[in-house]
Parts: C-alpha cells; structure tokens; sequence
C-alpha cells in the first residue's frame, strides 16, 4: 500500500512537472516574463531556477524601463496596455522587493483605466 502512494505521488509530480516546464519554456518563448515571474512566485520547487532568474531579471527590467521614461517627463503620467499594467501589479503583490522599489512610484506615474 505504501509504495502505491509512492508511485501515485511520484507520477503526479512527475506530469505536473512536465505541465510546468512546458508552460514555462511558452512564456519565454512569447517573451512573457512578467507571467513568468508571477508563475515563478507560486512554485514551491528550485527546479526551474534558472528559467525563473530569467523571468525576474526581465520583469525588473521592463518595469524599470516604464519608470524611468519618467524621468524625462516627472509630472506626467504613462500609458501602460491593461493587461500588463495588471499583471505588473499583480506581480507587485508577489513580490515584495519589487513592491517595495516600484509601486509608490508606480501607482503616481501610471493611468488607471
């Protein structure tokens, strides 16, 4: 009986794994990242480190970028598309290192639609 819980848990991590890896390598692929680190967020495993880096390095990245175009321009706002100025937030939430370096400046710089 134990070694059918054993087998049940090792081929249930087993196509999980796989599931993830392949939702994982489609996010790159799209150069989604900020879904990519939100995804990253939520496993438990280092198993896909080095995808995950990539995907926080990125986002980190393109959210710098937004921030600092306003530089240039610091009392006006930006258009960021909805769907990623939601998952930037969402990411915020899932990240606190993030949330703390981006989202003051976020929430004043950003148009809510």
């Amino acid at each position: 009986m134990k070694s059918l819980v054993v087998l049940c848990f090792i081929l249930f991590n087993f196509f999980c794994s796989d599931k993830l890896q392949s939702d994982i390598q489609k996010l790159i692929e799209d150069k989604n990242y900020i879904a990519l680190a939100i995804l990253c967020s939520e496993i438990q495993e280092n198993v896909f480190e080095k995808e995950c880096s990539l995907g926080m390095k990125k986002s980190e990245e393109e959210i710098s970028d937004i921030v600092n175009g306003l530089k240039d321009l610091p009392f006006s706002k930006v258009h960021v598309e909805q769907n990623k100025r939601k998952l930037i937030e969402v990411l915020f939430k899932k990240n606190t290192h993030l949330q703390i370096k981006y989202s003051q400046i976020w929430k004043e710089s950003v148009y809510e639609n």
